[in-house]
């Protein structure tokens, strides 16, 4: 697996992640990892890992992994504070 930790202007991305509609990778710039999981580019960060355990919690999942390599891209990462899911702003809006 490979874990992608979404820019603060990457907001769109994962809206499209989230909808469901069976199109996660269309016109996202991504390419394999080094396990080759999907890595998408322009990430803060990517984490690559082994899946160790899954917890199903109704309609989510929690995983325990053991991770194989971390990279860090830089830059500020997308945020969810105290808003739904679905709506994104940039990290600076933040007080």
């Amino acid at each position: 697996m490979c874990i992608n930790i979404l820019a603060e202007n990457q907001g769109l991305i994962c809206v499209q992640f989230s909808g469901g509609t069976g199109q996660d990778f269309t016109e996202i710039d991504w390419s394999p990892a080094g396990n080759g999981a999907p890595r998408l580019h322009h990430t803060v960060a990517t984490i690559e890992a082994d899946l160790e355990f899954e917890y199903g919690t109704g309609d989510d999942a929690v995983v325990t992994a053991h991770v194989t390599a971390l990279t860090s891209h830089g830059g500020r990462p997308l945020v969810f504070p105290h808003r739904p899911h679905g709506l994104a702003w940039p990290a600076t809006d933040l007080d």
